[in-house]
């Protein structure tokens, strides 16, 4: 039997979400705690989460669904050391299921506020995942409604979805992506904005800008070879638009 040990990789102990925008959580284990209304969302589904709701899980997306208003959470990123296939849906924690919310919450909100000493990070990982395995298999921590997308639209969506995740390396235009379903492209954009609240090359955008953030305080890859593994046509093109989503330029975030 394998010992499954997970270990914390990172914190966010204030997060914010611009309007129609998002937050990828990929390739490691999340524990999210929202503090303004948000929307999770997998596969071809979406469910609404409200304050002080937590989502735990992995690959999936908080999307902020307001118009005007910044979305907040705050996050627990774990790492585990073997590959463990990812759920088929993440678990969604209320006040309602009053048992396991009031064990998770505090582990929470220790690790996030207080910022303990690397073994005590531990100490609250292992508590963390005892739990980790009762969500697993127990069917109440389901999505509260499970809405399926694909009931307003065709699934076509969910390949654009996939299409541009698989392709952060190209230069996507909106044409291309119109053109893998079979579609014009103003109803593509406007039929993705409608179902998503963001256009489809924004999306692009965000998962591009979040994957340098990755590459930037990850690998000691070059601003020039960042820009041309994301399928940037340039690199002034690159630092102007990181720049507009994360109010810096790529090299004074690297920094930080």
């Amino acid at each position: 039997m394998i010992l499954i040990k997970f270990t914390i990789s990172f914190i966010i102990q204030n997060g914010w979400i611009a309007p129609t925008e998002s937050f990828a959580c990929e390739n490691n284990w999340f524990f999210i705690i929202a503090h303004t209304p948000l929307t999770v969302i997998w596969d071809n589904c979406k469910d609404r989460i409200e304050s002080d709701d937590i989502v735990i899980g992995s690959n999936f997306d908080i999307i902020n669904e307001s118009n005007h208003q910044m979305g907040q959470f705050c996050c627990i990123v774990f790492n585990p050391n073997i590959n463990i296939p990812p759920w088929k849906h993440p678990s969604i924690l209320t006040k309602k299921k009053k048992t396991i919310y009031s064990m998770i919450l505090p582990l929470v909100e220790k690790a996030i506020k207080n910022n303990p000493i690397p073994s005590s990070l531990q100490e609250i990982s292992n508590n963390l995942f005892r739990l980790f395995e009762m969500l697993q298999i127990d069917e109440a921590f389901k999505p509260k409604n499970n809405k399926k997308i694909s009931n307003k639209i065709d699934n076509r969506l969910i390949l654009i979805n996939r299409y541009i995740r698989n392709n952060l390396n190209k230069n996507i235009t909106l044409q291309e992506l119109a053109d893998l379903i079979g579609c014009n492209p103003i109803y593509l954009s406007n039929t993705y904005s409608k179902v998503f609240n963001i256009s489809p090359i924004r999306h692009l955008q965000i998962k591009k800008i979040q994957k340098a953030k990755q590459l930037l305080k990850e690998t000691n890859l070059s601003i020039a070879d960042i820009s041309s593994n994301l399928g940037f046509y340039s690199i002034s093109h690159f630092s102007d638009l990181f720049k507009k989503h994360i109010g810096i330029s790529p090299s004074k975030f690297r920094k930080i």
